[in-house]
């Protein structure tokens, strides 16, 4: 049996879809600021989930200016989302 992903996570994935069968409906701004006040991802660092901890983005954070500086990139656009905690 393959490794569902989405059901190995700290929070019930499919809440959105439970206040839909429900006739609940969130437009997307109102979904995500819901997640984001009531930390619906479970992060213990960032409202973003425990993705977004420093445990987990250590390494990019560290090795990504090494990067941007060895291959010389003096311009960088960065799209962000989630609450920009590792800025």
């Amino acid at each position: 049996m393959a490794n569902n992903r989405r059901e190995n996570v700290p929070f019930d994935p499919y809440h959105f879809q439970k206040l839909l069968g429900q006739g609940i409906e969130f437009s997307i701004q109102n979904t995500f600021q819901n997640i984001y006040r009531t930390n619906h991802w479970s992060g213990q660092d960032s409202l973003s989930g425990d993705g977004a901890s420093t445990t987990q983005t250590q390494q990019i954070q560290t090795e990504l200016p090494l990067l941007l500086q060895r291959l010389q990139i003096s311009t960088f656009l960065d799209l962000p989302c989630g609450d920009f905690r590792s800025t």
